[in-house]
This record gives C-alpha cells, structure tokens and sequence, in this order.
C-alpha cells in the first residue's frame, strides 16, 4: 500500500481540484493507494471525506509540524509515501514513472506546471527547487524509517520542501529523479486567491503554455471543474 499525503488550510475551491485527482488514482489504480489529509478547520475536512479521504483536524501554524503529524498517521501501515501538495495534480504518465522507480528510496520529477486557476494561464517551469526534492515525491518506508518520521524541521511555515530534503539526504542510499516532460507527464501547481505564493509571483518564470495543452492530460471530471473556476 502506497500512502498519499496531502495538507491543506483556507483553499477550500482547490481542494475540489485534488479531490477529484484522487477519484481517478484510486478508479484507475484499485487497491494500491491509501490517501490521507490534515486540515484546521472542521469544515475544510467535508470535501476530502466526501472522496472517501482519511482526514484528519490538526493545527495549521507551524505548517511543518502540522506535516509531521500526518505522516505519523502512515507509520506502519504503508510501503511508501507520496507526498503532494493539495493544490498540486499529477497525471497517470507522472505517477507511472514513480511506480516504476518505487524500489529507490525517493524518486521525484522535474518540471513544474503554475496555473492560475481563475485566468486559466500556464507557465511551465523546468528547474524548480534546484537539486532538492519538491512536490509529488515518493518516499520509501525504509527511508521513512531511517528518519524516524519526522522529516520536516519543527517550527516552520515556509521552505518546507528544503528542509525536507536536508534531513533525508543523509539517509537516501538510492534516488531517481526524471524529468516529467520526457514521459509525457505532468505536475501542475494550481494558484489561487490564498496561496503563500501567488501566480503574479511566477509569471515572467519559465514559458507559457496553453491551457488546453494541461486540460488533454487530466480526466473529464478535473477538466471541467477546473474550466469552472475560470468562470466565477
């Protein structure tokens, strides 16, 4: 069993998004995942159950130790933990190529999607976090192990996927890292109205990219949950 670790505050619309990414890993992949999540609010925890997510209410500030807590909640109970944000989607391509890499201890691909989801603009990014491990990483259970489950430094808001990669690296005995555009896979980050950093933030990074390049890669359901969002 393959745990899926999300953790979301205030992005109630994008948490729709993620949901329904979920709805077609778990139609398309029977019985392989187990997908959790952390809110704060009681009322953000409605729309991950109602997909049939392990949810979970725990306080949002430090984010990092809200993250902690999470992943306690895989211990012992999966081979591995993808770790993803939940305003991020991945496609089938994308997670084939972790499944098909799982026997190392982390892989993760390169190559980053922005969406603004209320102007339906795309930027795609090829570098991002430099050397250090981002979103939509799978992790080894071994690794989680050497760890302790504790992979994220206590008392931190922001810079959670550096400090990430700075407490596993000394125990990664094996990595994969590919770059998602050569599998045809991708990993979109959605911007909205709250996101610690905005659209705006990353719009003369990377190149654009049409929408619909995005829209051919996911299911009917996000598509037009996603189109929906431009229209508010």
């Amino acid at each position: 069993m393959i745990g899926i670790l999300t953790v979301s505050h205030k992005r109630s619309k994008i948490d729709k998004a993620f949901c329904l990414m979920i709805d077609r890993i778990m139609k398309d992949y029977p019985g392989i995942f187990l997908p959790v999540c952390v809110v704060s609010l009681p009322k953000e925890a409605r729309t991950f159950e109602e997909h049939g997510i392990e949810t979970y209410l725990y306080a949002n500030n430090p984010v990092s130790n809200k993250h902690n807590y999470i992943l306690g909640k895989l211990k012992d109970r999966v081979t591995h933990v993808l770790h993803i944000g939940s305003d991020d989607i991945i496609n089938n391509n994308y997670l084939n190529e972790l499944l098909k890499h799982k026997d190392n201890d982390l892989v993760w691909g390169v190559g980053l999607y922005f969406l603004s989801s209320a102007k339906g603009l795309v930027r795609f990014w090829d570098m991002p976090f430099r050397q250090a491990a981002g979103p939509a990483k799978l992790m080894s259970a071994e690794l989680m192990d050497r760890c302790h489950w504790h992979i994220w430094e206590d008392g931190l808001d922001h810079a959670l996927d550096h400090s990430c990669y700075r407490i596993m690296e000394p125990h990664i005995k094996t990595k994969h890292i590919f770059k998602a555009k050569d599998i045809d896979g991708i990993m979109v980050d959605i911007k909205s109205d709250f996101n610690i950093n905005p659209f705006e933030t990353f719009a003369r990074i990377g190149k654009p990219v049409n929408v619909d390049y995005l829209y051919s890669k996911l299911s009917e359901p996000e598509v037009n949950y996603l189109k929906s969002l431009q229209q508010e």
